[in-house]
């Protein structure tokens, strides 16, 4: 499944699923008792998965390394792995309950060091991780400190032993899951992939897509309270702005807007409301990004521009609002669309 996922990944030119299907088949190697494969694929997985910022993941490979290494009785190598799904629950006060072992791992191994501070430690750790899961804290209690300190009880531990297998047997059918739901997130992906390409086409069908000409939108139903000479030339004025290059204005407000046609804020707010059915704020957004993405098409200087070069360009006041505004208006990315754009131009 890992092998078919990584083929789709490489046939589709989509790397993002990559890392997870890597993963998966490390997991497996580790179930197959493939340990030394098992530490090799993973710890390849551990520095995108951080660059990813994937916290659940990367603890997943800890974890899987951790187990490795301890099958194979390396059991300070095994350490650093398990101190390291630790550091994580305590940070996030959270862990996936198949990664529950991982306590007891550690318990195990300060108890054979003769550790006692560090062995009670992680047994109220493991203790309050299973308050977190819903296990009824008074019996786990008594499990751990027997399975730990009591000799007489060795058929219960043999009892739990049993028990984990089951868990991982459980835990084996979880990962068939998950790969079956990264190839629908993969296939999640495709779908969208195709949306935006749909998207793109229709932009550059139109010449002028969303042209920065935009036309009066007339309703005579609305009820502004403004003298009807005074909303047409505010309309007249509008149309004006909207063909000048006074649209690129940098942090163009209501207030410089409404200086630019001679006229009361409130006035001009409430008519580019009525007529272009428009907050001011998403009225003027909207003609920046049409102008910007007439320039893209037009003049290929601008598609070698950072986000940050081209929000200057058009007067937005900062990188965030111009990316912002460029999907709300065009449903893509402003490098989705360049990226494309430059396709586009050279297949001409």
């Amino acid at each position: 499944m890992n092998k078919y996922g990584l083929q789709v990944s490489e046939e589709l030119e989509n790397e993002e699923m990559v890392v997870y299907f890597n993963l998966s088949e490390g997991v497996n190697h580790y179930f197959k008792k493939n340990y030394t494969l098992a530490i090799k694929q993973m710890s390849r997985c551990i520095p995108e998965l951080e660059n990813k910022n994937d916290v659940a993941n990367a603890t997943v490979a800890y974890f899987y390394i951790a187990k490795s290494y301890w099958s194979r009785k390396e059991y300070n190598k095994a350490l650093p792995y398990l101190i390291k799904v630790n550091n994580e629950y305590e940070k996030q006060n959270y862990i996936r309950p198949d990664l529950r072992e991982n306590f007891e791992l550690l318990i195990q191994y300060y108890k054979n060091k003769k550790n006692k501070d560090e062995q009670l430690r992680y047994i109220q750790k493991l203790i309050k991780a299973d308050s977190l899961f819903n296990v009824n804290f008074q019996y786990l209690s008594k499990k751990i400190f027997k399975e730990f300190d009591t000799k007489e009880l060795i058929a219960e531990k043999k009892r739990i032993e049993k028990e984990k297998k089951t868990q991982q047997i459980l835990f084996s059918s979880t990962i068939g899951l998950t790969v079956s739901f990264s190839i629908a997130l993969l296939l999640y992906h495709i779908q969208n992939r195709k949306k935006l390409k749909k998207r793109f086409n229709e932009i550059m069908k139109n010449e002028n897509s969303q042209s920065r000409k935009a036309k009066p939108v007339y309703n005579e139903n609305g009820e502004l309270n403004i003298n009807p000479e005074v909303v047409q030339t505010i309309l007249q004025k509008l149309e004006k702005f909207e063909n000048s290059k006074k649209i690129l204005t940098k942090d163009l407000t209501i207030t410089k807007l409404a200086t630019i046609v001679n006229s009361n804020p409130r006035y001009v707010a409430r008519v580019i409301q009525q007529y272009r059915h428009k907050k001011s704020i998403d009225y003027v957004s909207s003609l920046k990004i049409n102008y910007i993405i007439n320039i893209l098409k037009t003049e290929s200087k601008f598609r070698n521009y950072t986000n940050k070069a081209l929000a200057e360009e058009v007067g937005f006041s900062s990188t965030h609002n111009f990316t912002n505004a460029f999907k709300k208006n065009t449903g893509l990315s402003p490098t989705y669309f360049i990226e494309n754009l430059k396709k586009f131009k050279a297949e001409k």
